[in-house]
């Protein structure tokens, strides 16, 4: 428990109060671009081995995975189960909203994130 004190103090920047739930979930993450939806445990016969978050794009522009420019105009949205790193000991499923971007030199383009590769399963 000390140890668990101890991070949220480091990872609260010194704050007086504690961090929220939702503020550790991304701080632990990392999901540059997105925030947290759901989190909770994982469904039926799961429940007690997996952490299921719901991950949705922070609205702002996105980059293009093909020539890296910057765009704005969404093509579509598809939802991607992706595998993190286990949290405290329990499986990690993330459901990701991942953007396609109407790219005005490539055409519809995947969103290019620093923490996902464009068709991985698994965090990088």
């Amino acid at each position: 428990m000390a140890i668990y004190c101890k991070l949220l103090f480091a990872l609260s920047n010194y704050k007086e109060t504690p961090l929220t739930g939702q503020e550790l979930i991304k701080i632990l993450g990392g999901w540059e671009g997105y925030r947290v939806s759901t989190a909770g445990p994982g469904a039926g016969g799961k429940a007690d081995d997996e952490v299921w978050i719901e991950l949705i794009p922070e609205s702002r522009p996105g980059v293009c995975d093909g020539c890296g420019r910057t765009c704005r105009q969404i093509h579509d949205t598809a939802e991607r189960w992706i595998r993190d790193l286990p949290v405290f000991g329990k499986i990690t499923r993330l459901l990701v909203h991942r953007r396609r971007f109407l790219c005005p030199v490539c055409g519809p383009k995947i969103e290019r994130l620093m923490w996902l590769d464009r068709h991985a399963r698994h965090t990088t």
